[in-house]
């Protein structure tokens, strides 16, 4: 919401511009075995699902 609700400047785009953000998270619980690729793995597919779900959401993955 912080990021939506804002609008940045930059020399290119004096009057700002507005920065959408989607984001795919995913967690370990500590009794899988998973790598570090597993879990990025699990982190880009959620964040896919939230591009394809329109953008500018969290999605966790699972």
């Amino acid at each position: 919401a912080m990021v939506s609700a804002s609008t940045y400047a930059t020399e290119q785009v004096p009057g700002g511009v507005h920065v959408t953000v989607s984001i795919g998270v995913a967690g370990l619980d500590g009794s899988a075995q998973d790598t570090a690729g597993d879990l990025l793995a699990r982190a880009d597919a959620a964040l896919y699902r939230a591009k394809r779900a329109g953008k500018d959401r969290v999605v966790l993955s699972g």
